[in-house]
């Protein structure tokens, strides 16, 4: 049952996408095919990496192949909520019927916030920074404990080795007495 609304869940959230997007776009029919056919081709990708495993394929391509499929999940997560706050903002009357349907102004916009969203997510990503945080506590230590802690590796198809080295680097800067690794550990 759980693994049935695992693959059907995303292929309605697609559907839903793809019927938007089929919608929105101010183009010809057969540039609406294209388009939805690489759509559907990064769909498919996403799900296949699950099917037929990456571990199989040379380097490259397993990680084109994870780099397009968890991208379309991530985008495409973020189109639909766009998609869905869009058509709220029609059921309220904010937002005009013809934005969302052969629109140049409706393609723009929803091309720009999501480029936006995903170029400044991308910068924050390749920018850790270091929060401190200072923990009390009521038991007596014989010195002040430094702990560095890092969550989300990922390490493999997305993060590799040089990524891993240079975390390692920030993290060996601390001079901790304890390292947390938490979370995520591989992909």
């Amino acid at each position: 049952m759980w693994l049935i609304l695992l693959i059907l869940v995303p292929i309605i959230g697609f559907g839903y996408i793809l019927w938007h997007v089929w919608n929105i776009l101010p183009f010809a029919t057969p540039w609406k095919w294209v388009v939805v056919a690489l759509a559907v081709a990064c769909v498919v990708i996403f799900f296949t990496n699950f099917i037929f495993k990456l571990d199989n394929k040379p380097m490259p391509v397993a990680i084109a192949l994870y780099e397009i499929g968890d991208s379309t999940l991530f985008i495409g997560l973020y189109v639909a909520m766009l998609f869905l706050l869009l058509d709220i903002g029609r059921l309220v009357r904010l937002v005009p019927k013809s934005f969302l349907y052969n629109s140049w102004a409706g393609t723009l916009t929803v091309f720009c916030v999501i480029t936006a969203l995903f170029v400044y997510g991308y910068i924050h990503y390749n920018n850790k920074v270091r929060v401190p945080i200072t923990v009390e506590t009521h038991h007596k230590l014989q010195k002040p404990l430094k702990v560095v802690m890092i969550s989300d590796v990922h390490a493999g198809y997305h993060n590799r080795k040089a990524e891993l080295e240079r975390w390692i680097e920030l993290i060996n800067l601390e001079h901790a007495d304890l390292v947390l690794v938490a979370g995520d550990i591989i992909d």
